[in-house]
């Protein structure tokens, strides 16, 4: 048997409980703060105004163009001014054309490493995407509210684009001009670090 003493040096012992339960008090560092220790956590920004109502239009395509990096979304806040706004999100879509590319940044300040994400938003109202069917959408979210409304997706980690995966959204508003914004904060890890 195994005894775990204490590492403040006062020789306390670990204790179980009769379902063998080892009960600890710790602290846990989000994976994303200790990333961005590292250097290896970003922020990216994209926004689109509805040219038309009730159509979908693109408002991102995020790409991993690594060769062994996977990119971990931890989460995506997204944030828009319509009374009525859907937003998809879709896995392995492709952009056609168009887009204004948007470079990650660094959320280590002190860090001079760059990502290997692309990212294009629908900015300059022209960038056009496929790949949205049913069998790629991972997520469908509606958001109403007078005034701004904003929601954090968190993800945890638990989104991981490989190599020259993708993710794409694309939206639905009520009003032409109504406004939608995404901020992705992400980290990036060697596939055999995982």
């Amino acid at each position: 048997m195994t005894i775990i003493r204490d590492g403040a040096g006062a020789g306390n012992q670990a204790r179980v409980n009769s379902e063998k339960q080892l009960f600890v008090r710790a602290f846990q560092i989000p994976r994303l703060s200790a990333k961005s220790d590292s250097g290896d956590a970003y922020i990216t920004y994209g926004k689109h105004q509805l040219v038309a109502g009730s159509t979908n239009e693109a408002l991102f395509l995020f790409q991993n163009t690594a060769t062994s990096v996977h990119v971990h979304i931890e989460q995506i806040m997204f944030s828009t001014n319509s009374t009525a706004m859907k937003i998809e999100l879709f896995v392995n879509m492709a952009r056609t054309s168009g887009g204004t590319l948007r470079v990650p940044n660094n959320s280590n300040r002190t860090s001079g490493k760059t990502s290997q994400v692309l990212m294009y938003d629908n900015d300059s109202d022209d960038l056009v995407l496929t790949g949205n069917t049913a069998a790629t959408e991972i997520l469908d979210l509606r958001l109403a509210a007078a005034g701004t409304s904003s929601l954090v997706v968190p993800f945890d980690g638990g989104i991981i684009l490989g190599p020259q995966d993708t993710l794409g959204a694309v939206v639905e508003g009520a009003t032409i001009g109504d406004k939608v914004r995404a901020s992705i904060y992400f980290y990036e890890e060697n596939a055999e670090d995982i």
